[in-house]
């Protein structure tokens, strides 16, 4: 029943102001916070100097980085709502930064597979 009740908090009616973020500590978190703070910069620096490869780069370690996160860690905690909340804006907010990296790239990406 709890792991029911986790499975119902929709990323989409989260609210910024809803989301307690200082949940999200671990090495794999921050790491990949780090990758997607760093995701504009990446993308001005790219086409500054005319080199996409670091874009490239960039996404494809972004989502090196994600999966290692999702692979060590789980999204939704039946014990801690407000850590899956933290969790499930931090997915949500890697698959905004990784499909905006591959768009840019000329990549489409499916929304479903």
């Amino acid at each position: 029943m709890e792991k029911a009740e986790a499975a119902k908090i929709n990323v989409e009616k989260l609210e910024i102001k809803d989301i307690d973020f200082s949940l999200l500590g671990n090495k794999e978190e921050l790491l990949l916070l780090q990758k997607l703070f760093r995701f504009p910069e990446e993308v001005e620096l790219a086409a500054t100097n005319s080199n996409p490869s670091r874009l490239v780069n960039h996404v494809y370690e972004t989502a090196k980085t994600f999966n290692q996160f999702y692979n060590r860690h789980l999204v939704i905690s039946i014990k801690n709502g407000e850590l899956t909340k933290a969790r499930l804006a931090l997915v949500e907010a890697a698959g905004i930064v990784l499909k905006r990296g591959l768009n840019l790239l000329g990549i489409e990406v499916m929304e479903e597979m």
